[in-house]
């Protein structure tokens, strides 16, 4: 722990512990010979911290957020950050819209005009967007009048699934959720997916609700699956926890469901660390299109409607990650979560003071609600409603792997 004394103001703590945790990693990453954080697209990708080095990272950049929102007046924190999430969702869709970042050379740069010219952009609005989304890391002008990359840009002209989360991005969630208190004013006791911001925002042009729009138009649930594997590249999101949570292998060859599974990422990560694992993917006809299996490893994919009779009978585990949290609690009568083991990531509890990590947690509960009317839901929350679904689902266990934002759930099937 940091040397820090009651005495001191909450800004000196702050200080203190960055200084702390910052030289924890300084220390880390010369030991281990890696190169020194940067935003310069040549540092090698990050690999996972080992668990205490972790803690310092996550310690580190709390206490940053903090203090730098602690040195901002009031009034600076409510007009400044409204404005940098409007204008962010401009440049990001300018970004997403006209495919800048693969028009920007990996290696070297190209002048503003030229750009201007490729994409069919006037100059002037080409600088305008690029020159924000630079000083918010994305993209950098390291000689005057030519774009290269940061490492930020970079990685969205290199992989698909962060395109694919812009697009997500700028064109369902930030619509939706300026319509998420017109939907909360017309619908108050909103508890259907057809009740919701984004049916709002479509304006009619929808076929009901989020998930038959989906259904209709299959790019989109192309690009929903895309946007799943970028949240999977997160820290607080990444697949090692699902590996690390539980004990896959206690039960030796056993057959997993993986309900809402997408389109396989979980399952292929499980299968690599524990190939004696037999896996079925659940999903929709829409989001399977985009999957494919993999030669030596026992994953199948079926099309699915989890609000059907699950036709994979005396499963070993029924697994479900990150999926309620998008119904709403009308949504589960009359329906049941079978199966002798079931397992769910729930939010994180608040803590004492508003932090980074609740906030990320806060975030994703309005989404749900303007998207699907539904919620992130604590641990009374589940119990509650595993109990109204039949009193013979037991809760043996809650795990939260250390750095996640998500905790395991393990429900075992009393009959």
């Amino acid at each position: 722990m940091s040397p820090i004394t009651k005495r001191t103001s909450r800004v000196a703590e702050l200080a203190a512990e960055i200084q702390h945790h910052t030289s924890l990693l300084e220390t880390y990453h010369k030991e281990s010979g890696r190169p020194p954080l940067s935003f310069d697209t040549q540092t090698e990708p990050r690999t996972p911290y080992p668990a205490g080095v972790e803690r310092s990272r996550a310690a580190a950049v709390e206490a940053s957020t903090e203090l730098a929102e602690l040195l901002e007046t009031p009034e600076v924190l409510v007009t400044q950050n409204q404005l940098l999430v409007s204008c962010e969702a401009v440049f990001h869709h300018f970004i997403y819209e006209f495919d800048v970042a693969r028009k920007v050379p990996l290696i070297g740069d190209v002048s503003y005009f030229d750009l201007s010219t490729s994409i069919g952009v006037p100059e002037h609005a080409v600088k305008r967007m690029i020159k924000l989304a630079i000083a918010n890391r994305i993209f950098c002008e390291a000689r005057r009048g030519f774009v290269s990359h940061s490492a930020g840009s970079k990685v969205i002209a290199e992989h698909q699934c962060m395109r694919d989360y812009e697009g997500a991005y700028v064109e369902e969630i930030i619509p939706t959720s300026l319509y998420a208190i017109n939907a909360m004013k017309k619908w108050p006791r909103a508890d259907s997916v057809e009740q919701t911001g984004y049916v709002l925002s479509r304006q009619g042009d929808t076929a009901g609700d989020y998930w038959k729009d989906l259904g209709r138009e299959p790019d989109r649930a192309r690009r929903f699956a895309g946007m799943m594997q970028a949240f999977a590249q997160s820290d607080e999101l990444k697949l090692a926890h699902v590996v690390d949570g539980f004990d896959w292998g206690v039960q030796g060859k056993a057959k997993v469901v993986d309900l809402g599974g997408s389109t396989g990422d979980t399952a292929f990560v499980l299968t690599e660390r524990y190939p004696e694992l037999s896996i079925v993917v659940q999903d929709s006809k829409s989001t399977l299109a985009g999957a494919k299996e993999q030669a030596g490893m026992d994953v199948t994919f079926m099309e699915h409607d989890f609000f059907d009779t699950q036709p994979v009978k005396n499963a070993d585990i029924y697994f479900f990650r990150w999926i309620f949290h998008d119904w709403a609690d009308g949504a589960d009568t009359g329906t049941q979560v079978g199966g002798e083991s079931s397992h769910y990531g729930c939010g994180v509890a608040a803590g004492w003071r508003p932090t980074k990590w609740d906030g990320n947690v806060r975030v994703f509960d309005v989404m749900m609600h303007a998207l699907f009317a539904a919620r992130e839901r604590e641990l009374d929350d589940w119990i509650s409603i595993f109990a109204e679904a039949d009193d013979r689902f037991v809760l043996e266990a809650v795990r939260q792997p250390e750095g996640s934002r998500l905790s395991l759930m393990e429900w075992k099937w009393s009959a």
